[in-house]
């Protein structure tokens, strides 16, 4: 496996696995940045057509900064990651990451969802809904 090709895979699996906390709220949560991401599209969407101003285009920028935030440290971690990783090792240790860190995440309530109204505690699939 290329170097390239790990760390893409390092990045996005921990773009999309990787629970994180929130960094200007205090609400207390643990999600991946894909959820940041989603749930900043739609404050994004809120924003352009119900509420042009006020504290909604404040909660998009702030959601989306995460993203922002996140995804460049994770993608240093992932290059970081990838040039310790010895060459004949790299394939099965990027697999093990990515699908030991996929099945806990489906199996285990590893994610703190503060702005879930059923649970706060979460397997990945419950982020969503």
């Amino acid at each position: 496996m290329s170097p390239g090709r790990a760390r893409l895979a390092l990045w996005t699996a921990a773009v999309l696995l990787l629970p994180l906390p929130y960094l200007v709220l205090p609400v207390g949560g643990a999600e991946p940045v894909v959820r940041f991401l989603f749930l900043g599209a739609i404050a994004a969407a809120y924003s352009s057509c119900v509420d042009g101003s006020g504290v909604a285009w404040l909660l998009t920028g702030l959601l989306l900064g995460h993203v922002l935030l996140y995804s460049a440290g994770l993608g240093l971690a992932a290059w970081l990651l990838v040039r310790a990783i010895p060459a004949p090792l790299r394939r099965p240790c990027v697999l093990a990451l990515g699908l030991g860190g996929a099945a806990v995440a489906l199996a285990f309530p590893i994610y703190r969802t503060p702005f879930d109204d059923v649970s706060a505690w979460s397997r990945w699939l419950g982020l969503f809904q």
